[in-house]
């Protein structure tokens, strides 16, 4: 994974998909040593065991408007609507997320920093259900 222009090693990712009585909770959840991204999805629909083989799908609608990043005591929040978040099913178990996010001008950052560059992940990983 690259967040700023720095690679990082990745501890682990993983997707969690529950069905509660009235909704279902989806998000992917991709940990570094230093700090973690979620993404949580706001699409009560979206099942990722309904994504057909190998098609490439934009999951950014489904997602909340923005995601918060917390490294080195900066919280950084940026919009997701021009940046390219893929979602592919390899598998009956097995995802690939692509993410490529080089918005800049869509960031802000509690305290203020205009440090953020980019965040490119492309990982496999497994939903647990």
């Amino acid at each position: 994974m690259i967040f700023n222009d720095e690679k990082f090693d990745l501890e682990e990712i993983k997707g969690q998909f529950i069905i509660n009585k009235n909704s279902s909770e989806t998000n992917i959840e991709v940990k570094c040593k230093d700090f973690s991204i979620v993404f949580t999805f706001n699409d009560d629909e979206f099942d990722p065991r309904k994504l057909e083989l190998n098609k490439k799908v934009d999951i950014k609608k489904s997602i909340y408007w923005d995601v918060d990043i917390v490294y080195k005591d900066i919280v950084y929040v940026f919009d997701l609507t021009k940046d390219i978040i893929n979602l592919t099913r390899l598998d009956d178990n097995l995802f690939h997320l692509e993410v490529k996010i080089e918005n800049p001008d869509m960031i802000y950052s509690i305290p203020r920093d205009n440090s953020f560059r980019n965040l490119i992940i492309e990982e496999d990983f497994s939903f647990i259900y």
